[in-house]
């Protein structure tokens, strides 16, 4: 299953950033508190970048989401892809729908399969599934309907709703629980015997095995390294794609903020620190004055936004020095330069100890480069022509 995952997450990335064409064919949308309201209607795929996206209207096509927080409660006939931290997906759903993140909640009426990956799952009530179900994470609760079979892998699993198919389910606690109705096997792998109530139905064989204790031990590490290595590829990949966003939408500042870093690199180093120690200290001293509240909030929410896309202006740079060393001075498009530098962050981030003061150094440079960019932009803007005699 986490093969699968990893290929489907693949095969989206690599639509993403080799088909520009798709992207000019399509609604694209990157602005924060995106919304889509109930009365509009949207005859084209849809994607969506940044820190958070509601659909609750109408969508002819596919979407494709990659926020923080993503809410969908429309009627869309393609396929549904979310990628977030908080994934809420209700409404109706033509296709199939692939969800992925920390927190995924499913409620919506699907016409084919569901895929889903997360550290908590929760299927509603309202949710049907038209085909199969395949899901995996820390814990998953299903309460709705599957007209297919059923794939369940995770630690904690509470099953109450109606399965017209075979249920596979592999973890350490398995609940079933009333009104639960199986028409199919129960088959289960897991650590203790399922809990299965009384009242619960179960039409086909039921068959439980105890998976031996060093194989109990080693899939647990296989999944929790599993879930760990998807979840930061899935933080690169909206880093990745918001990058993308900011050099589409903002190509000027986006390019001074990377050029500021590499000819004043302890000037833009400076006003990161500067800026931090006002966004912390009067956000801080704000939050004591009950009438700055709101003020304090701004400061904070304004911090964080510089914070999260500060590693982008850092990664052009990084993936520009690199280039310019490797090609001696031979230019290639940005968007090559933040993928490189990104990924050598990634790496650079994950050595214990160092990492941590390269990601602490990383955002503050990126929160300098950010300001200078736009004060470099806007002294250019002001400055008179130059005169020819």
């Amino acid at each position: 299953m986490i093969n699968s995952i990893l290929r489907r997450i693949f095969l989206i990335s690599l639509l993403l950033i080799l088909s520009p064409a798709l992207l000019t064919a399509s609604e694209f949308m990157s602005k924060d508190g995106m919304i889509v309201p109930r009365a509009d209607s949207v005859f084209d795929d849809i994607y969506l970048f940044g820190n958070q996206s509601e659909i609750y209207g109408f969508v002819d096509g596919d979407i494709f989401a990659f926020c923080y927080d993503i809410e969908t409660d429309g009627n869309i006939t393609g396929s549904v892809n979310l990628f977030g931290y908080n994934v809420l997906l209700n409404g109706n759903v033509g296709n199939s729908s692939r969800l992925f993140g920390y927190q995924v909640d499913f409620g919506a009426h699907t016409g084919r399969d569901v895929l889903a990956f997360a550290q908590k799952i929760d299927i509603g009530r309202d949710a049907v599934i038209e085909h199969d179900l395949t899901c995996g994470g820390e814990k998953v609760t299903f309460d709705g309907i599957i007209r297919g079979d059923a794939d369940i892998n995770a630690d904690i699993v509470t099953i109450s709703g109606t399965i017209d198919g075979d249920l596979k389910v592999s973890g350490g606690e398995i609940s079933i629980i009333s009104p639960a109705v199986i028409k199919g096997d129960f088959t289960c792998t897991s650590r203790e015997e399922p809990y299965v109530d009384e009242g619960v139905v179960i039409e086909g064989e039921t068959k439980w095995t105890p998976p031996k204790k060093a194989e109990t031990e080693e899939k647990k590490s296989e999944a929790l390294s599993a879930f760990g290595a998807i979840f930061r590829f899935l933080l690169f990949l909206m880093a990745f794609v918001t990058g993308l966003a900011l050099i589409l939408l903002f190509r000027n500042h986006t390019n001074e903020s990377a050029v500021q870093l590499q000819k004043r690199f302890w000037h833009t180093l400076a006003i990161g620190f500067l800026a931090w120690i006002i966004f912390i200290g009067g956000s801080l001293i704000l939050l004591v004055l009950i009438i700055g509240i709101p003020l304090s909030i701004l400061l904070a929410t304004v911090g964080m936004v510089l914070f999260y896309i500060g590693k982008i202006y850092v990664s052009i740079f990084i993936g520009r020095l690199l280039v310019d060393l490797i090609t001696r001075g031979k230019k290639i498009a940005i968007g090559w330069e933040l993928l490189i530098g990104l990924i050598i962050l990634s790496v650079v981030f994950r050595i214990p100890g160092f990492g941590t003061l390269v990601y602490i150094v990383t955002f503050v440079l990126g929160t300098g480069a950010a300001i200078a960019g736009y004060l470099s932009l806007t002294q250019s803007k002001k400055a008179p022509p130059a005169t020819t005699l």
